[in-house]
């Protein structure tokens, strides 16, 4: 209770839809830059929390790039399934290197910088769970938001999923940290 969740890439209202009953809706927040998915994702939130205030709907259920245009706010769980592979434009590519030390080399990975600005976007002791690729944990372009995950948070979790998405073939894992005003060491449960 009294705990925010916010699913940043939200696009349909998935994991919103599978979030406990004892949530409430007040501290449930999506955001996506796609509008039709954003759209089916407000009528999804209000048909689960049966709001019929347009008003708290698109407050709740937004429509922003997360990554430029997203106010920051402090949430105490952020959860998802950031793209993966997004190509960026190249005026944006540069503002994103400004912006993010995890945007680095010729093709900015898109999973990477949402994991930095969720983990800006935390409260300390705040929860990052996110469906991650795999190579996020040891292909060396994704050092750098590694290296910066590590010194900002503690591994709580990371569970191996294979396989698990039709027509992919990348294996994928959840990795669950905890944002740490101390952090540097990290407790794994693998």
């Amino acid at each position: 209770n009294n705990k925010s969740v916010l699913d940043p890439c939200c696009g349909t209202g998935n994991f919103i839809l599978q979030l406990p009953e004892n949530i409430p809706f007040d501290m449930v927040y999506g955001n996506d830059i796609d509008p039709v998915s954003v759209k089916i994702a407000r009528l999804n939130y209000a048909l689960k929390y049966n709001i019929r205030d347009k008003n708290i709907i698109y407050s709740h259920i937004t429509e922003s790039n997360y990554l430029f245009d997203y106010e920051v706010n402090k949430y105490d769980f952020i959860i998802g399934n950031p793209p993966w592979g997004y190509e960026f434009s190249s005026s944006d590519a540069d503002n994103l290197r400004k912006l993010y030390i995890s945007a680095v080399g010729t093709n900015i990975e898109s999973y990477d910088v949402f994991v930095e600005k969720s983990l800006k976007s935390l409260k300390i002791g705040g929860i990052l769970a996110f469906v991650l690729p795999e190579a996020f944990l040891n292909v060396r372009t994704h050092a750098p938001i590694r290296d910066y995950m590590l010194k900002s948070s503690k591994i709580q979790y990371v569970e191996y999923l294979g396989n698990a998405f039709d027509k992919v073939q990348c294996p994928s894992i959840i990795l669950m940290t905890r944002l740490d005003d101390k952090a540097s060491n990290c407790a794994i449960q693998v």
